[in-house]
């Protein structure tokens, strides 16, 4: 097994997923020709060569900073008299639960194997669905059966942070965060699974396109604050009171999508069996789940407060049987394409039924003929 540990400040989840690709080769054992070529570093700059750098990168950075709060403004008194200015009302904050307590020292970490095959497979159910809504809806479903579980029904739907990467093409490979986080119903009280998982994609085109630009533009000037305004902002979001506290008890669980390369990777030989990750966990928010996909494999790994959650191994059967719910519609769905009807069980209960009392009776005139001839043998005696 290999273990990466990095602060999330210097990477994030795609990073991450490309730093694991990068340490692993395509084949087992590289032609010699691949064992030639290797890396090295490039030359050590000086001291005025990085001034100069550093001048020229923290103008155009200005400038670029300086066009992006102009554009943001501009939206914002357009989207102020439209009245689109703000899309918070379509998600509200989910119910108080046990996960929205402060957190104990202690944790408890699983992993749940899925085929990434059965999860194309129920996006297909509905139009314009993705993969992530599928996951969403699977992890909602099973906080719901973990919480009915406990007689902790909540009675609103509940609501996920779903981080969302805003990397280009260009930055692949660049260490850093381009993650812009936002919230979204998982509809939770819609007891129908397909009908629930149509309001999830709904849920989440809404968010792309409340998000579709301003999430780049959000990520792009806080790039450009200060250390000390990011300091304090990161200060009141981690607070114990007020604004921050009640922004991580808005949300009920956190999910996070990386989509990881779908071809066996190798390292000195030996094959990456399985890719996943743990997500990090805040106070009030008490459980995460890293979704990684490796291989045409999906995995959904749940983090969580040992306290808050005592029982992991019943949870993850809880994401199995939520899983199983959506995946069974998929099976009544080809049935009937196929125009073939699935066996009735109630027909085979009777014909069960019927033969048992068939032999009963059998049994029955059995015994009661064995009966007539030893009397008759009594009889002659």
């Amino acid at each position: 097994a290999m273990l990466t540990k990095i602060h999330h400040v210097a990477i994030d989840g795609v990073g991450a997923a490309e730093l694991t690709m990068g340490l692993h080769d395509t084949e087992p054992n590289p032609t010699a020709q691949r064992r030639k070529v290797r890396w090295r570093p490039g030359q050590v700059p000086g001291t005025a060569k990085m001034l100069s750098r550093a001048t020229l990168n923290n103008t155009r950075a200005s400038v670029r900073s300086g066009r992006t709060l102009a554009r943001s403004i501009g939206k914002a008194v357009t989207g102020a008299f439209s009245g689109t200015a703000d899309d918070s009302a379509a998600h509200p904050p989910g119910p108080l639960t046990r996960f929205n307590n402060p957190l104990t020292p202690h944790r408890v970490w699983d992993a749940e194997r899925f085929a990434l095959e059965d999860f194309k497979k129920i996006k297909s159910l509905v139009p314009g669905a993705t993969i992530n809504d599928v996951v969403l809806t699977v992890c909602g479903g099973a906080m719901q059966r973990y919480l009915e579980s406990h007689r902790e029904k909540p009675g609103a739907d509940l609501t996920a942070l779903v981080p969302i990467s805003v990397r280009a093409e260009s930055e692949r490979g660049q260490a850093g965060n381009k993650v812009h986080l936002t919230r979204t119903s998982l509809c939770t009280t819609e007891s129908d699974a397909l009908k629930r998982l149509e309001k999830v994609r709904d849920a989440m085109l809404k968010v792309k396109a409340a998000n579709a630009v301003s999430a780049r533009e959000m990520v792009e000037v806080q790039e450009q604050l200060p250390a000390p305004t990011l300091l304090m902002a990161g200060r009141a979001v981690s607070a114990a009171r007020g604004p921050g506290k009640a922004y991580r008890q808005s949300h009920n669980m956190i999910v996070t999508n990386v989509p990881g390369p779908q071809q066996p990777l190798y390292f000195c030989g030996a094959r990456l069996v399985m890719f996943t990750g743990l997500a990090v966990i805040p106070d009030n928010l008490g459980i995460s789940h890293a979704v990684t996909s490796y291989d045409g494999t999906l995995v959904i790994a749940p983090l969580a407060d040992r306290k808050m959650m005592p029982d992991p191994q019943f949870y993850a059967s809880c994401l199995r049987e939520s899983f199983e719910e959506l995946l069974a519609l998929t099976r009544r769905t080809s049935r009937r394409a196929s125009g073939t009807q699935p066996k009735r069980k109630a027909q085979s209960g009777r014909k069960a039924v019927a033969s048992r009392a068939a032999t009963r009776k059998s049994g029955v005139r059995r015994r009661s003929q064995q009966r007539q001839r030893s009397s008759k043998t009594e009889m002659r005696a």
